[in-house]
């Protein structure tokens, strides 16, 4: 028996001309992950309604808080985990860094 799996990222960060994702293809992911917001009808935005008066709203993440964010997983509640921030790979020390982080 084999099995497959596909990754199918799906950034909406802000939908430029009016268009943006429907939500019947939005509602189709059970992993949402929210960085850092400017209120919190964005923040319910990614996560789902509600969620930012519940007390999980990205909005209340600083803006130095780099790779802090809510993770959403499907029928859970938000969590605030904090992800590894690397300098982009244009820096000659981005593999030692990468190498750093994944101990």
């Amino acid at each position: 028996m084999s099995s497959s799996c596909a990754t199918l990222p799906s950034p909406e960060q802000r939908p430029r001309g009016g268009r943006r994702t429907p939500t019947t293809l939005r509602d189709l992911f059970g992993i949402r992950w929210a960085l850092r917001c400017n209120n919190h009808q964005a923040s319910d935005t990614v996560l789902g309604s509600c969620w930012a008066s519940a007390g999980h709203s990205a909005s209340s993440i600083g803006p130095t808080q780099r790779g802090v964010g809510y993770l959403l997983l499907e029928g859970g509640e938000p969590t605030q985990l904090s992800w590894q921030y690397l300098r982009t790979a244009t820096s000659p020390h981005w593999r030692n860094e990468l190498r750093s982080a994944a101990r």
